[in-house]
Parts: C-alpha cells; sequence; structure tokens
C-alpha cells in the first residue's frame, strides 16, 4: 500500500500541531482541517470548515489517499453532536463513497473502556468491552469506535484505532484531574500541583499508578506515523503498557 497524500482533522490540537508537519518532513502531502484555531505550518494545505458539514467532508476527502480523524469535542455537548458523531459518520461514510481512501485512522482514547472509572482486574485489549464513564467525551470515543467498527464490518473500510491514554505536551501537568466520577475526581484532585515544571517521574513517583497512564504526544506522533499505511483489518494500541500490550501494526 502506498500513502501519499493524508488529511488530518483536529490539526490544531496537541496532537495535530505536531503529526501535520512530520507528516510533510516525511514527505507526504497534508491537508490540514482548520476550525477554529489558525494553522500555519508550513507545506500544509490548510482548508477552513466542519467535518459536521457533508459537503464540506466530501471536498475535504477529494484527492486524499488516508485520514488522520485527530478532531474531538470535551465536555461539550453540542461539540459532541457536530464532531464525534456527526463528523465521524461524514468522514466515514464519504471514504465509503468516494472510493480511494487507503486507510482511515481513528485517534481514541482509554476513555471509551472507562479507564480509571470502572475496575480493570485483566489487560485491556481489543477485546475490552467498551463502557464509557460519565460524561460527553468517554461516550464519544465508545460511538466513534463502534462506527468505525461497523464500517469494518458492513463495507470494509479499511480502518486503524488507536486508543491513546491521556496526552501530555510537553511534560505539561494538568492543573485538575478528574472526569466525572466523585470518587476517581476526589483522588486525583489530591493530587493537583502548581509545579508545571516538573517531570512526569517527579510528580508522580509515589503513584505509579497513575503516572503510566500518561502518553508524551511525541510517542503518541510517532505511532501515528508508524500507522500510515500498515494495518491489520483492524488494529488498536491502547498505550497504557501497564494496563496492556501493544499491539503491533
Amino acid at each position: 500500500m502506498r500513502i501519499k497524500n493524508v488529511l488530518v482533522t483536529g490539526a490544531s490540537g496537541k496532537i495535530g500541531r505536531n503529526l501535520a508537519p512530520a507528516l510533510v518532513a516525511k514527505g507526504y502531502r497534508v491537508r490540514a482541517v482548520q476550525f477554529h484555531t489558525p494553522i500555519t505550518y508550513e507545506g500544509v494545505e490548510v482548508i477552513k470548515g466542519s467535518v459536521s458539514d457533508r459537503d464540506f467532508a466530501r471536498s475535504a476527502l477529494e484527492d486524499m489517499d488516508a485520514v488522520c480523524h485527530l478532531a474531538t469535542s470535551k465536555e461539550d455537548r453540542d461539540g459532541f453532536l457536530d464532531v464525534s458523531v456527526r463528523g465521524t459518520f461524514n468522514l466515514l461514510d464519504e471514504s465509503r463513497e468516494c472510493g480511494h481512501i487507503k486507510q482511515f485512522i481513528l485517534a481514541s482514547g482509554d476513555a471509551s473502556v472507562g479507564i480509571f472509572f470502572y475496575p480493570h482486574p485483566y489487560p485491556i485489549d481489543e477485546q475490552t468491552p467498551l463502557a464509557a464513564y460519565p460524561g460527553y467525551y468517554a461516550f464519544s470515543k465508545v460511538l466513534e469506535e463502534t462506527m468505525c467498527a461497523q464500517y469494518i464490518i458492513q463495507y470494509s473500510l479499511p480502518t486503524t484505532i488507536l486508543r491513546f491514554s491521556w496526552i501530555q505536551d510537553e511534560m505539561v501537568i494538568p492543573e485538575k484531574f478528574g472526569h466525572g466520577s466523585a470518587n476517581s475526581a476526589d483522588r486525583m484532585g489530591r493530587m493537583q500541583t502548581s509545579a508545571r515544571a516538573l517531570s512526569f517521574s517527579e510528580v508522580f513517583r509515589d503513584r505509579a499508578d497513575i503516572g503510566w497512564r500518561f502518553a508524551r504526544v511525541m510517542d503518541v506522533m510517532g505511532i501515528l506515523l508508524v500507522a500510515q499505511g500498515r494495518y491489520k483489518q483492524r488494529s488498536i494500541i491502547a498505550n497504557s503498557p501497564k494496563q496492556s500490550p501493544n499491539h503491533s501494526l
């Protein structure tokens, strides 16, 4: 499989702003979707619009070989419906319709299996049931993965689902933790820190069970680069080494 042209949604986010320039450096032609935040990466074609618009999604896919769908919405009801539900559906369905998309890569997360909210006594892998914790974001990842899985089953659309842990950019420590669970929010809240310059190992030296759940953005970008053009029918990488193995593409 030879992929030369890649559409990147969510290109202004913490992953996208690293991935788009890296793809260009690797020799790919990159088209990035700009929604709100301006994109000014050298060598990247920028198109402005929303993937929630079917016509826009169709035009965005013109001449593309692959899709890296990074766009997401956090705890925003309208954004959840527009980006995660309608946007993902539009991209999948237009990828099916156009017939020239060789790979659809979804950036998902371990929120789709309720990480840190539900007990996981066994390693998390591709067979782990989807079980969102309360809130729109985790629910969105369940729906995105489900739609991708159905497009594999129904239409054999080449799809790779990459399931990441909490992604941190440049070792930035979040000021607030928690995702809708009173217990987990209280537990994580006790770890709030203003020491943004500290490394993960320093901040989490006494809480290894929490520290390893973070993924460095550069590692995530590396996985996305490796995933380009290399896939089984469905592949998931769970980037939480103590919870589950890394499945090679």
